[in-house]
């Protein structure tokens, strides 16, 4: 049986929850992205759904199915249409698929359903969790290529005493990046009971936050983020980044100069800084037990370059002398000056490294500045994981 692989697009999207709620922020698709700020829906029909559906014949345990037929009477969409139509007869577990490259999947032992494709037509996924209590989370994942917003997550209690629907707030809702992301993205779980939100940021390793189920409710449980660790090849003195147990992410700039902070321990005292450049995390400075007294500076400078961004300076000293300078312009590293001894012949040899541009100069390093120190507003325990096809 062929096996569909489902298109993850990355998009810069705002919404607002599907359950109606005005100020609620809840993004999400099937496989989509979004970042948190209130917007008006207008996914296909539905124009903000109602706080509470009533489910017919909904009885003590509704299955997926059921809870997705009262779902649609109460806000129509074409990809739940789909399903119902296509899976009303499916076997557990087995799936419908069709010539257009779109199929149907639905399993009500576990739970789940969904239509999923390679394609840019439109998209959901449904998912039922049990609570102790008799009470069922249900949530549905829509997600629309050529719509606006393109994602939609609406999640809600159902009461089997009243056979109702409730809207409330999920783990989307609660979600709190150091740093705004480019985008995030979610799955509703095919198998098992654990949430995953994935947080992107541009030219980053994917950070997934899981969340854990209690037979009640969510808990936030491990972070994880992709093994990029075979291209952190430069400037490294301990060459292990393997012992990085916390991270946090900062903007250095203030315009979205994001740089992933990895420590041993929550006092950075061994720690390295990475950002984006020339298509690899490269590595601003390197802390260890046996760095240099004040071996890391940031300066403010005075707004630099034709478009007169925000810039900040990086200094960082390396045990054998050398002195790196990072020059963050606006959202990324503009440019990267080596100051190293020359012990061949004597003196320094000052080099750049950057793109070639015409305001690529040394004389930046004799700008003055504001000193600052990079702070994290938190810490967060994180795992290595296997990197995302």
């Amino acid at each position: 049986m062929k096996k569909i692989v489902l298109l993850l697009p990355l998009t810069y999207i705002l919404l607002t929850a599907c359950s109606g709620q005005g100020n609620q922020q809840d993004n999400g698709k099937e496989n989509g992205d979004s970042i948190q700020a209130p917007m008006n829906n207008n996914l296909a029909n539905i124009q903000g759904g109602p706080q509470t559906i009533k489910v017919k014949d909904g009885g003590q345990a509704p299955d997926i199915m059921t809870l997705l037929k009262a779902f649609q009477e109460a806000m129509p969409n074409e990809a739940v249409e789909l399903v119902l139509k296509h899976g009303e007869n499916l076997a557990d577990g087995t799936q419908y698929e069709d010539e257009d490259d779109w199929r149907v999947l639905v399993d009500r032992k576990n739970g789940y359903a969904d239509l999923a494709s390679m394609t840019d037509c439109d998209q959901m996924q449904a998912a039922i969790w049990k609570k102790k209590d008799g009470h069922r989370i249900f949530a549905v994942s829509l997600f629309q290529q050529h719509g606006d917003p393109q994602d939609r997550l609406c999640w809600y209690d159902y009461n089997p005493d009243t056979e109702t629907l409730t809207a409330e707030k999920s783990p989307v809702d609660d979600f709190r990046p150091d740093v705004k992301p480019e985008a995030i993205d979610w799955i509703l779980p095919m198998n098992g009971t654990t949430f995953e939100i994935y947080e992107y940021h541009v030219g980053f390793p994917r950070i997934t936050h899981q969340y854990t189920w209690d037979g009640q409710q969510f808990h936030p449980g491990k972070n994880l983020i992709d093994d990029f660790t075979n291209s952190f090849n430069n400037r490294t003195e301990s060459g292990n980044p393997s012992g990085w147990n916390y991270y946090t992410i900062i903007d250095l700039t203030g315009a979205g100069s994001r740089v992933l902070w990895l420590s041993e321990g929550k006092n950075p005292k061994v720690s390295t800084l990475l950002t984006p450049f020339k298509g690899q995390m490269y590595s601003i400075a390197e802390l260890t037990e046996q760095s240099v007294e004040n071996s890391l500076a940031c300066y403010k400078l005075p707004p630099q370059g034709k478009d007169k961004l925000p810039t900040v300076r990086v200094t960082y000293r390396d045990l054998p002398g050398g002195y790196w300078h990072t020059i963050m312009q606006g959202d990324y590293v503009s440019y990267v000056i080596s100051d190293l001894p020359n012990f061949a012949e004597g003196g320094r040899s000052l080099d750049i490294e950057g793109f070639g541009a015409d305001d690529e100069t040394t004389d930046i390093l004799d700008v003055e500045g504001e000193f600052f120190m990079p702070e994290a507003k938190q810490w967060h325990k994180f795992e290595f994981c296997e990197e995302a096809p």
